[in-house]
């Protein structure tokens, strides 16, 4: 079997700027018809083939998570596809309940106003106490359906996240859209301020920018311990657009803010999986645009993405 040999780097001729896998084949096909058992290989050569092999294993690990991320983006996408879908058809079912109470309700007021009941009928107050807390409940409920209607609308936007076809969007729609899934987390405890410009329409897949604005949302709600703020602000500079989402939170300590746009999570175990910022800088990116960073701790941390107004020759 052949041996390699190692030797040191001064000891290495010139050759033609190869990858250190061509090098090494280079090598191995110069000396194979030589006597000598010994192929001499530069400790150099030597180092830049392992450092390769580590950044291959590294790129291939981060592709294998991203992959593995997707598939779960996938199978939740179709989760909650079905699950809107289910929802619609009781909510459904309540809301026609709702109308013919109202429509009832009315009736029961124009009889209780109509000469054709007795005075003592007309003048029962525990029976207007009655009709009137039973109108208070059906506008609570006609109020808790539209709400669920409307959650259940952003979840089957949300999930179409396969859809890759470009088209205007209105991107406070899609902000307001990621709002109505991140409430859960915000509700009570944090105040959203929206300071919402005069911005154009952007040639994108809203659903994949509300997955991103919902991903800002979640991650500063968790920065905030406590009550606090998250500002959402939209602007035109020149021939971009801006969203800035600023939280009052703990903010990010600066030898993680180099890491935060790779595989790397500050969150403990089952509370974020590392790559959610990754794909977000990916989405971004795909529009041609980008995401930045600046925090400081103890006050907080500011995202701003840009996209612009109008996608550049060459987009997918």
């Amino acid at each position: 079997m052949t041996k390699l040999k190692s030797r040191t780097a001064e000891q290495m001729t010139n050759h033609v700027e190869k990858t250190p896998l061509e090098e090494l084949a280079h090598l191995v096909e110069k000396h194979k018809d030589e006597a000598s058992q010994e192929i001499p290989v530069p400790q150099q050569l030597i180092e830049r083939i392992l450092t390769a092999a580590h950044e291959t294993d590294e790129h291939l690990q981060r592709a294998q998570k991203q992959l593995m991320q997707s598939e779960k983006m996938a199978t939740l996408g179709q989760m909650m596809a079905g699950i809107a879908h289910e929802i619609n058809t009781p909510v459904a079912s309540i809301n026609s309940n709702i109308g013919l109470f109202t429509r009832s309700f009315e009736k029961i007021r124009m009889l209780m106003d109509s000469k054709k009941m007795l005075k003592e009928d007309r003048q029962n107050r525990q029976m207007m106490r009655i009709i009137t807390t039973l109108e208070k409940l059906n506008h609570v409920n006609t109020t808790a359906c539209s709400r669920i209607v409307q959650i259940s609308r952003s979840l089957r936007d949300f999930a179409r996240v396969d859809e890759m076809e470009l088209r205007e969007t209105d991107l406070h729609e899609a902000l307001e859209s990621a709002l109505v899934l991140a409430h859960h987390e915000i509700k009570r405890r944090i105040e959203v301020i929206r300071e919402y410009g005069d911005i154009p329409k952007c040639p994108c897949c809203p659903n994949q920018l509300s997955g991103v604005f919902l991903n800002l949302l979640i991650n500063a709600s968790h920065a905030i311990e406590g009550k606090g703020k998250i500002f959402i602000k939209t602007f035109k500079d020149e021939d971009a657009i801006k969203i800035q989402v600023t939280d009052t939170g703990k903010g990010i300590p600066p030898e993680h803010l180099e890491k935060i746009f790779g595989v790397f999570t500050t969150k403990p175990p089952g509370k974020g999986t590392g790559l959610g910022l990754l794909i977000c800088q990916q989405i971004i990116e795909k529009y041609n645009g980008k995401i930045e960073v600046e925090s400081e701790v103890g006050v907080g941390s500011t995202f701003t993405i840009t996209l612009p107004t109008q996608p550049k020759s060459g987009q997918n």
